[in-house]
């Protein structure tokens, strides 16, 4: 009878036990979901800030090296996962053929001087495609700011970049496309048009300097601000082209934004 009691209040301290326990790990995984929850809500207000205050594409790339937890796991394992991840994901051997990068089609706006924009959509091979309801016409989707690509935004209110009249480098700088041709004007006018024209093209340097785009790593490091240059299109050489370029951190590759095409005449 004593064997059976003393059973019986052990088998009672073990379920008490193990309530106690259940509970315990209930109010843990409750607080762990809570922290969570709010680290993801903090991470989800730090990408905001950053995209607020410079391109998209930067804001993500800085926002994966500084604060997100998985971009600041060891590089050995990715590199461990490598290896099995090639083994279960099919890589193909083809790629469908895209514009290159200095071509007037990939990221480029074929576009005068002043907000007129070419009427025919198929001189660009840019895809997807928006509709400008100011041209009234398709426009490849890098014709328009990033605001602007958006599929779902308000038909009537989108817009190409030749009709803005100007395109935005960063949060603090807009280059009018004015700008661009009173620059080229003056040059002429000194030069009587016969100086060297690639001089004409590297004294155009616009950059930003706000305290927003210096992230280095350590403070030995020369800071690098977001800016945009004159260069020519490799195929055709009458086209001037306006290069956004940015190298935003010194273990990232330097980020060039498509280049906008300023359609202007060398000659005459």
């Amino acid at each position: 009878m004593i064997f059976l009691l003393r059973w019986i209040q052990k088998r009672r301290q073990e379920r008490q036990h193990t309530k106690e326990t259940k509970v315990l790990e209930a109010k843990r995984r409750i607080q762990r979901e809570k922290r969570s929850k709010q680290q993801a809500q903090t991470l989800l207000l730090t990408l905001q800030e950053l995209q607020r205050t410079m391109d998209p594409l930067i804001a993500a790339h800085v926002y994966n090296n500084r604060f997100c937890p998985f971009g600041l796991l060891p590089e050995e394992l990715f590199l461990r996962n490598r290896v099995p991840r090639r083994r279960c994901c099919y890589t193909t051997s083809s790629y469908r053929e895209t514009a290159g990068a200095g071509s007037a089609g990939a990221g480029t706006i074929r576009i005068g001087i002043y907000a007129s924009m070419a009427a025919n959509s198929s001189s660009t091979r840019a895809y997807p495609t928006r509709h400008c309801y100011a041209c009234h016409t398709q426009h490849g989707i890098s014709q328009f700011s990033y605001a602007n690509q958006q599929p779902f935004q308000r038909y009537q209110e989108r817009r190409c970049l030749g009709q803005q009249g100007s395109v935005q480098l960063c949060e603090h700088v807009q280059i009018a496309w004015a700008t661009i041709k009173a620059h080229i004007d003056d040059w002429r006018q000194q030069q009587h048009g016969k100086g060297d024209w690639q001089a004409c093209l590297d004294s155009f340097n616009i950059e930003c300097h706000d305290a927003s785009h210096d992230i280095r790593c350590t403070a030995s490091e020369a800071p690098t601000w977001p800016r945009a240059r004159l260069c020519t299109e490799n195929i055709d050489p009458e086209i001037v082209l306006l290069t956004m370029e940015w190298t935003p951190h010194s273990r990232m590759d330097a980020l060039s934004l498509s280049p906008w095409t300023v359609e202007y005449p060398r000659k005459g």
